[in-house]
């Protein structure tokens, strides 16, 4: 986003990473739940329930959700690819990601898959 000088996408990208110290995500006091991290489902809960927060402060801030949803494409597929990718259909593979691994691959991964996040800032 720094070398396409896209300077919103990299404004949203900013607002969602300031998000986390805005709602407390970096405060001393979550030291305390690290144990939550240990146990095999709460931790990861906590953790994506904060991407989702932080999602959504982002599009409020910047008030532009295709800017928001690009940022957040850009962030997992880079520079070349982000600028590619059908926002629509990437959105609809949450139709097509289904069974016990996907379900399994995210409930214990700390970022909820990407699709989710983009579609949960579309609503």
């Amino acid at each position: 986003m720094v070398e396409d000088r896209d300077q919103k996408q990299l404004d949203a990208v900013i607002a969602h990473e300031l998000a986390h110290h805005a709602l407390d995500h970096t405060h001393f006091y979550n030291w305390f739940l690290t144990p939550s991290g240990f146990l095999p489902l709460l931790g990861s809960a906590l953790s994506r329930s904060m991407e989702y927060s932080c999602d959504r402060v982002m599009k409020a801030v910047i008030k532009d959700q295709k800017v928001c949803e690009r940022a957040l494409i850009k962030l997992v597929t880079g520079k070349r690819l982000g600028n590619l990718v059908n926002v629509t259909e990437y959105k609809s593979q949450i139709k097509s990601e289904k069974g016990f691994f996907v379900w399994l691959a995210e409930i214990v991964n700390s970022h909820p898959h990407l699709p989710k996040r983009v579609l949960a800032i579309s609503n």
